[in-house]
């Protein structure tokens, strides 16, 4: 009986270690940056507004409540179970209850980006109208927006790819380039012009 427990004991440990050798290989192979030349197809950049909107939230918590917490409701609830010794020294379990506390509190949500995007070398932000960058007193339902972020791509036998804004503002289309990646990314760099494969 004990000689088939640890039989399969054995088993499981070595397919145990064969799965991390794998992941091990696979994990240095994904790692090794790949080599390649391609001419550039077209450029493009996103630019994106975040805007957010003042949103009431129901939450809850232990101990006590936030700062603008409003609607307060309590309720003792089970929160943990405890280890002690009793008069004789025998050790009991015991549950612990408490108060949690169950509110309302309005926060910023995200909820939809302004996109500008373009196949040339004019990026900007598209109009984000009157949003203001900050409310000092919102009210529900008042929106904000954010500071805009920046992507880079270069198009290569019909994939995108992310580059830097230094190397977007380099890259031209139809240019012939030689860049460094790594497997399933989807980001190029190292970036260098004409063939240097043979280097």
């Amino acid at each position: 009986m004990n000689n088939n427990r640890d039989v399969g004991e054995t088993v499981q440990i070595t397919i145990m270690a064969l799965l991390l050798t794998v992941g091990i290989i696979f994990g240095v192979y994904a790692a090794i940056p790949i080599k390649e030349h391609n001419t550039v197809t077209y450029v493009s950049w996103t630019w994106d507004i975040p805007v957010y909107k003042y949103t009431q939230h129901s939450d809850k918590s232990w101990d006590s409540t936030p700062h603008g917490a409003y609607n307060v409701r309590t309720k003792k609830e089970y929160r943990k179970t405890i280890t002690k010794k009793d008069a004789k020294g025998n050790t009991i379990k015991e549950k612990v209850y408490d108060t949690r506390f169950y509110y309302n509190i309005d926060k910023w949500d995200f909820s939809y980006n302004i996109s500008s995007t373009g196949i040339d070398k004019k990026p900007h932000e598209s109009s984000a109208g009157d949003i203001p960058y900050n409310i000092d007193d919102p009210k529900l339902g008042d929106i904000k927006r954010g500071n805009h972020s920046e992507k880079y791509e270069c198009c290569i036998n019909g994939e995108m790819y992310q580059i830097s804004k230094e190397d977007w503002g380099r890259v031209e289309k139809g240019c012939d380039i030689t860049y460094k990646r790594h497997r399933f990314s989807k980001k190029i760099y190292d970036i260098q012009f004409g063939n240097l494969l043979e280097e």
